[in-house]
Formats: structure tokens, sequence, C-alpha cells
């Protein structure tokens, strides 16, 4: 064997070698440093919904309504073989209600809630450091901002909080009747 032989016997193992460790050792961006969102328009304002607070989205379904006292309730929808309520989530964040939105967010949980919105911008992957507190004026769900490239940013919605104040509103129109 000459020493070109040797020389590529070993880059050949070399290489063999760091892409079998490629395997074995962790990403280089820490997953858990990445956070997937909806980023979805409400009115004339962008928010986002954390995807691990949810288990579903579904575009275009029919929502029936029925007789309620909770205002933010458009309906009941089916949601794989289950009826589903669903909220209009620009009435729960305070901001005027859409006259047809087109697509739901589905709340994870015990008791799935669906969370009626009218244009569905994309998904995001952000960095965690991209995530800050910053309390805005005009919806208590909202304590965080998501800042992107650009200078732009969009109002992280607690999901969590949301269906808190359903349940409230739920509470107290059943209290009242």
């Amino acid at each position: 064997m000459t020493d070109r032989h040797i020389a590529r016997a070993d880059s050949a193992a070399a290489l063999r070698q760091a892409f079998d460790r490629s395997f074995a050792e962790p990403p280089s961006v820490d997953a858990a440093a990445l956070h997937d969102l909806l980023d979805l328009r409400v009115g004339s304002a962008r928010y986002a919904l954390p995807v691990t607070d949810l288990s579903a989205l579904m575009a275009d379904t029919k929502i029936t309504p029925i007789a309620t006292p909770v205002p933010a309730l458009l309906g009941i929808t089916a949601l794989r073989g289950t009826m589903l309520p669903v909220y209009d989530l620009g009435a729960v964040l305070g901001v005027a209600p859409e006259p047809a939105p087109r697509w739901i967010a589905v709340a994870a949980g015990r008791t799935p809630v669906g969370l009626a919105f009218a244009r569905f911008e994309g998904h995001l992957r952000v960095r965690a450091d991209s995530i800050v507190s910053e309390v805005r004026s005009g919806s208590p769900h909202v304590q965080q901002v998501v800042r992107l490239d650009g200078g732009h940013s969009l109002a992280l919605v607690s999901v969590a909080s949301v269906l808190d104040a359903i349940a409230d509103r739920v509470r107290a129109a059943h209290i009242n009747e």
C-alpha cells in the first residue's frame, strides 16, 4: 500500500467516525430553546399562540350557533366525534369580534375548547430569548411578546389565561340565570 492509499484510508475512517459521532452528540441548537407558535390575526392585530397549548387547528368548519348567555360563545362544532364549544378569541381578548372567523385553534386539555379567529398567518419557530415579558394594555391575557426580525413583535396569548376567563364567564352566566 502506498502512502497515498494509507492517507485515503485514514481520511475515510476519520470521516466515518465523525459521521457516526454526529448522531451521538446533541444537536447544535438546543431544541428546548425553540418555541413553536401559531401566528394569527385577530381584528387588525397579530397574535401568537403556543403550539404546545393546542391540540388541533381547523379551517372552514361549520359552527352551529346555540342560545347562550355567554356573548363570546359562537356555538359548537364537531371534532373527532365530540361536540366542541367555540369561542370568539377576539371577544375574549377584548378585540372587536370577527363577523365570520375562518380558523379554530383547539386548546389542549381535559375539556377541549375552540378559539375562533379570522386569519392564520403561519407557523413560527422562535428562540426562547426572543420571547420577553411585557405587559400590554388592552388584554390581561398577554404578558409576553415575541420579538421578530425587522423590529416587529407579536403579542403572545396565554391560552391558560383565556381558558380561565372563559370558565369565569360561563360560571357568571350560570349564576345569573
